[in-house]
């Protein structure tokens, strides 16, 4: 009988940019509350029991049209658009192969069975063994077993198919790691990677997993004490700033006296349940075992909304972020609202805090509270005793954003709200952008080699008098040959709140199929010395997620006066 696990190899990728790529979360996109990924990451305590003698499984699920977890998996993992295609044709490749087999053997729509063909993958590309169809096939029924809890039986069929996803997302991807390693220094860390993803997915270690044809068990680890999460060094004075950002100069708003430590008149904040406080700082925690997951947030004294804008949110910068880390700071400054719509700018940085052995990530923010602009300070961090944890941290932070714009929701002051997040007139401009991504594949039983690519560019020239011309090309070869593409369009524009709208008077794409519009929502505005501009915009699945420090580095979002 073919095997049934070698078949997740045909058409597996080799992306040339998966691995240079910043580490986005390869599994933590699901909601911590998902009951079914909430019991599986407990079998690692637990251990294994016996097969499942039930006639229907609990973690078989009534499938939905299309794959519910797939974008949010691409958008975590990989941060530019191009490549995320090209990664999505490669784990499209890798579903088909595993249900059209699993509907041979008669587990088809079901997370039990999808997360042990994921873990025996995972321990293959971890051990450097050869996976090994007899275990997948004992593993399953035990899965089965240990994910029979009243709590999985009566999650959603949603619930059940996101860890069904997520299993064979993980799998996929790290095979195709493994495919591209070549130096032992990668190799190591796509074997960090598998046990990283063993520690999300069932909340054990690769040590501790045994599989075989003959033998499959899990050694119980028992429940872990849960530490704190590590809170931040204290800030000292720093140096380096970003460039300036453009187009919105400081409101004129009535003088204010700001008492000394103060933050800025009528500002306020909720902390959300579950979040607790530490020398100033409010953190919220998520816990996996030893391993934990932090946003921390603190609020410095305001100061008087006076000068510029950006020369304040420079000073903050230079006043409240670790020392360590202000040479590091974003060359782009950021636009978005926070709260009800308050008007906001940050800078970011990642990198070793004294005295920690990983990296942290920091923003800095400067809200706009008429009178006051009131500093904010969002440090992410993790906290773990395993193997692999510079990666880990990368996985982590995702999460540890998330956290943060709980905390960020409920910010309220007395500043404008809602005003637009840039001028007309620093937004105008002719705007060039453009990105590009390519994969080998390769046939493991021929030896026969491909290689795909996707490559576009185009230009959006926003008009002074609110008119605009949009013009984009492509080509791929995702395929038979090389396919062309084009868009020539035309229309009007206008800024709402912190979103460009754009209206089509014209659209041709060379059929008859006519776009409406387009809104972006817009991420940062900068103007350089030499009169060139920067603008992100986001748009598609893209313009719903929050502005920050995790999301705001997909190069294919990025527009710039200045031709590529």
């Amino acid at each position: 009988m073919k095997s049934f696990l070698r078949l997740a190899f045909l058409g597996l990728v080799c992306l040339g940019g998966l691995l240079s790529a910043p580490s986005h979360a390869l599994a933590q996109v699901i909601s911590p509350d998902n009951p079914v990924l909430q019991r599986a990451s407990q079998v690692g305590q637990t251990g294994l029991p016996p097969p499942s003698t039930a006639r229907k499984s609990a973690t078989a699920f009534r499938p939905a049209r299309g794959r519910v977890l797939l974008d949010a998996f691409l958008s975590n993992m990989l941060e530019d658009t191009g490549e995320r295609e090209v990664m999505r044709a490669a784990l499209t490749q890798v579903f088909l192969s595993y249900e059209a087999e699993a509907k041979k053997l008669k587990v088809a729509n079901d997370a039990a069975a999808a997360l042990a063909f994921a873990v025996t993958i995972l321990h293959s590309v971890g051990t450097g063994s050869e996976p090994s169809d007899e275990a997948f096939v004992a593993l399953t029924p035990r899965l089965r077993a240990a994910l029979d809890t009243p709590a999985v039986r009566a999650a959603s069929d949603r619930h059940k198919q996101e860890v069904y996803e997520l299993a064979i997302c993980t799998a996929g991807s790290v095979l195709s790691l493994a495919a591209v390693a070549e130096d032992d220094a990668t190799k190591e860390k796509v074997r960090e990677l598998a046990q990283g993803s063993l520690r999300v997915l069932l909340g054990t270690e690769l040590a501790a997993l045994t599989l075989t044809s003959t033998t499959v068990a899990i050694k119980a680890t028992g429940a872990r004490a849960e530490p704190g999460p590590a809170r931040p060094a204290a800030p000292a004075p720093a140096s380096g700033a970003p460039a300036a950002p453009a187009g919105r100069a400081a409101p004129a708003a009535p003088a204010v006296t700001l008492a000394p430590g103060a933050l800025a008149p009528g500002f306020t904040f909720s902390p959300p349940q579950g979040f607790t406080q530490d020398s100033g700082w409010h953190i919220g925690s998520w816990r996996d075992g030893n391993d934990v997951t932090s946003a921390l947030v603190r609020f410095p004294p305001a100061v008087v909304a006076k000068g510029s804008y950006s020369d304040a949110l420079r000073a903050a910068w230079q006043s409240y972020i670790p020392a360590e880390l202000t040479g590091r700071a974003s060359a782009t400054v950021f636009r978005r609202y926070v709260g009800n719509g308050l008007f906001a700018q940050f800078m970011t940085a990642r990198g070793p805090e004294k005295n920690r052995r990983n990296d942290s990530m920091f923003s800095l923010f400067l809200i706009d509270c008429g009178a006051a602009w009131q500093p904010m300070v969002v440090a992410q961090t993790y906290q773990s005793e395993g193997a692999g944890i510079d990666m880990s941290t990368g996985f982590s932070f995702p999460r540890s954003a998330d956290i943060a714009e709980t905390l960020l929701a409920t910010l309220r002051c007395p500043g404008p709200l809602g005003q637009p997040i840039v001028d007309v007139r620093s937004l105008a401009g002719n705007y060039h952008f453009g990105n590009g991504a390519s994969m080998d594949w390769i046939n493991v039983y021929t030896g026969a080699t491909s290689t795909t690519f996707v490559s576009y560019g185009g230009r959006l020239h926003l008009k002074d008098n609110g008119t605009f011309d949009y013009e984009y090309s492509s080509a791929s070869n995702q395929g038979a040959g090389t396919k062309f593409a084009g868009i020539r369009a035309n229309g009007t524009w206008k800024i709402e709140g912190d979103t460009l709208l754009v209206t089509y008077a014209k659209y041709d794409q060379g059929d008859s199929y006519r776009k409406k519009g387009e809104r972006y929502r817009i991420a940062s505005s900068m103007l350089f010395d030499d009169g060139n501009k920067l603008t992100i915009l986001r748009s598609g699945t893209d313009y719903d997620r929050p502005v920050n420090a995790v999301t705001v580095s997909d190069p294919s979002t990025y527009y710039s006066t200045k031709a590529k």
